[in-house]
């Protein structure tokens, strides 16, 4: 019981930690995207 627990809470971590990864990653991708169009835009302009 004790192990499967610890194994359990184990698991949910790094899954927390893989979602939180993620979603820092999305947003420095997004922030790149913003980048680029501002980018775009100030060379058309």
């Amino acid at each position: 019981m004790d192990m499967s627990d610890s194994e359990l809470a184990k698991q949910s971590l790094y899954f927390y930690r893989c979602l939180s990864h993620k979603k820092m990653f999305s947003l420095v991708f997004d922030d790149f995207q913003l980048l680029k169009a501002n980018f775009l835009l100030m060379a058309i302009s």
